[in-house]
């Protein structure tokens, strides 16, 4: 979760609700930055998770902690990554903090993301986190097709990515085409990642190939 290159001490304040922050090298919340975020009040995050499950829960938990005001706006990463963009651009920068895994990289291109190190990402695994504290993972999305368990028996289940080109499966697959992880690219991706990039690009042919045989022009 990346915060955006505007009032620091806010920005670290709240993310100590999941584990203390801190500029490198991780150490526990600096008093005087909480004492910085509460003369300032609130502060502004744009949010990609889940507001009710997610969201609220974190913020009601914050302000009882900190009782500093979270205001958060809630977005799909497309539209968090073109707002903070645009309010760069103006040099208007309203956000204080936002999370969103593919919101980073353009983001960061366009030199709007500051570092921080939570200190629970000490623990981390090397791949959970930026080196010099960018990004650091907090939501972890298992990539994986699902199975309607109320039309598939388990002994029919796909086990691979190659028994999805089964003819069996021909008009019986449903897909998004939500641009994101969940969306074809991340599920290509995964393949890519996962089988290597021959074998990965071997599979999209035949898959390309299944569908133009079921579906000829």
């Amino acid at each position: 979760m990346p915060r955006c290159l505007r009032r620091p001490a806010l920005a670290l304040a709240i993310l100590g609700l999941a584990g203390s922050l801190a500029t490198t090298p991780a150490a526990a919340v600096d008093p005087a930055l909480v004492a910085a975020a509460k003369k300032e009040g609130q502060f502004t995050w744009y949010t990609t998770l889940v507001v009710t499950q997610v969201v609220r829960p974190l913020v009601q938990a914050f302000d009882k902690k900190y009782g500093i005001k979270v205001n958060f706006v809630p977005a799909p990463w497309q539209e968090t990554a073109l707002r903070i963009a645009n309010e760069g651009r103006a040099r208007a920068i309203k956000g204080d903090l936002f999370d969103g895994a593919p919101t980073f990289f353009p983001l960061h291109a366009a030199g709007l993301v500051d570092a921080y190190r939570p200190e629970a990402a000490a623990v981390y695994a090397d791949n959970m986190k930026e080196p010099s504290g960018l990004w650091t993972a907090h939501v972890l999305q298992p990539a994986t097709p699902a199975v309607n368990t109320d039309a598939v028996d388990a002994k029919d289940f796909p086990k691979t990515y190659e028994d999805l080109l089964d003819p069996k499966w021909k008009a019986r697959m449903a897909w998004t085409t939500s641009p994101s992880a969940a969306g074809p690219v991340g599920f290509i991706g995964n393949i890519l990642l996962t089988m290597g990039k021959d074998k990965g690009m071997d599979l999209s042919a035949q898959a390309r190939g299944a569908a133009d045989r079921q579906h000829p022009e």
